[in-house]
């Protein structure tokens, strides 16, 4: 292996044992929160529990189903699936994805440790790649430990034969945090200040998932759904049609590479001064 290749993996795996431990805990968390819904759905049962939903105002149910993907008509995958669209869900796993995106530039230029990197045979185009690729493992890690987390839920917590649309759900999952991350890693291309970078890349995810909220609940702001990231993430029609949703995650490839590309080129082309 040349020693060019070498400092690329170098790069790679540093990037992920650096955030093992958010790894670690989101990946615990998920799993906790999916053992804890399956559990509350076997202690209800399956007609206490959409009994239950049947009992509450249409706006409510309306809001659960389009907002959380809450679907328990759907049977405890429907239950399982309102996770993935969960604000906790969401909240864990944008967390990881910022975290790692803010870290690929502005925290190394913050720590200086960029200066040493550069400074061995790698172009910046390659080190800012190789941070994007350690993030999306990362990111799919997270994903495949939910994927299987469901599929035990659903084995282990009822009598349903597993279903394969969770495959789905969990693909369209890691593309919308790839986008999150996307995001991150472009704002933080073009700074220096790792603090300022999670803030406008929360602030910014926050204004989406808002949109997407009031676009579910507002008839006057439907129309301004499809510009969140979120509009294209509906784990709860994955799981009802069991089809795969090649329109919203073409969109989010498309934002993705288009974002990463944004930060190779400003990356590429600014002046580090630390």
């Amino acid at each position: 292996m040349t020693r060019k290749k070498t400092i690329m993996l170098s790069v790679l795996n540093y990037t992920l044992w650096s955030h093992r431990g958010g790894l670690f805990f989101v990946s615990f968390s998920i799993i906790s929160f999916q053992v804890l819904i399956a559990l509350v759905w076997n202690s209800l049962g399956e007609t206490a529990a959409v009994g239950f939903i049947e009992l509450l105002p249409d706006d409510i149910k309306n809001l659960m189903e389009s907002q959380f993907g809450f679907i328990p008509s759907a049977g405890i995958g429907g239950w399982l699936a309102s996770l993935n669209r969960h604000p906790i869900y969401i909240v864990l796993f944008s967390t990881f994805a910022i975290s790692v995106g803010v870290s690929s530039v502005a925290r190394e230029i913050e720590t200086g440790s960029i200066l040493y990197v550069l400074s061995k045979p790698i172009s910046r185009s390659k080190f800012l790649f190789e941070k994007i690729v350690a993030a999306i493992i990362g990111i799919s890690i997270l994903n495949l430990v939910g994927l299987i987390g469901l599929l035990l839920s659903l084995v282990f917590f009822s009598n349903d034969n597993p279903q394969y649309s969770f495959f789905y759900v969990s693909l369209n999952s890691l593309l919308l945090f790839c986008t999150v991350n996307s995001i991150a890693v472009m704002i933080s291309a073009g700074s220096e200040d790792s603090g300022a970078v999670t803030g406008k890349t929360t602030a910014v995810i926050l204004a989406m998932y808002f949109i997407d909220f009031l676009s579910n609940v507002w008839p006057y702001v439907s129309p301004l759904g499809s510009i969140s990231i979120f509009h294209y993430y509906q784990p709860s029609k994955i799981i009802e049609n069991g089809l795969l949703p090649w329109s919203d995650f073409s969109v989010l490839i498309i934002l993705a590479v288009i974002f990463y590309g944004i930060a190779i080129f400003v990356f590429k082309s600014r002046d580090i001064s630390r």
